[in-house]
């Protein structure tokens, strides 16, 4: 099975795009919707391709699709706050164990759902635009 690797951010507008990931040499991000190549002429061996993309505003907005869907399909993103088993839980990164991980708000401790528990949950929001949810 293909693993989909998509990300998503808050583009110039706040609007949330996804897509794939670009970073620049001169330290911008943008996101690229995967269905925005576009050739606009083919001369003998050389296409020039036309790109749209998202310029990120804010790069804290950036995230990572985890792979894994809540109980109403929703795709499960990095920053996501997450009601699992009664409890709310923010989707991080962890560093030290190389793997998506649950933290709870307070706390310090990282959870490690399996996929079931993750298939069991719903997002309600994320840390950008539901700060008020994890206090």
């Amino acid at each position: 099975m293909k693993k989909k690797i998509i990300f998503r951010g808050k583009d110039e507008n706040g609007k949330w795009v996804y897509g794939n990931l670009y970073n620049t040499s001169n330290n911008e991000s943008y996101i690229m919707p995967s269905s925005t190549l576009y050739i606009t002429k083919s001369d003998g061996d050389e296409m020039k391709c036309l790109y749209v993309a998202h310029r990120i505003k804010d790069k804290n907005t950036i995230g990572q699709y985890i792979g894994v869907k809540d109980s109403c399909e929703d795709h499960i993103f990095e920053g996501d706050i997450l009601l699992i088993d009664g409890g709310v839980g923010v989707i991080i990164w962890d560093t030290h164990s190389m793997r998506w991980g649950l933290e709870s708000p307070g706390s310090c401790a990282v959870d490690f759902p399996m996929r079931e528990d993750y298939e069991r949950s719903k997002v309600i929001g994320n840390i950008h635009d539901n700060e008020n949810i994890i206090k």
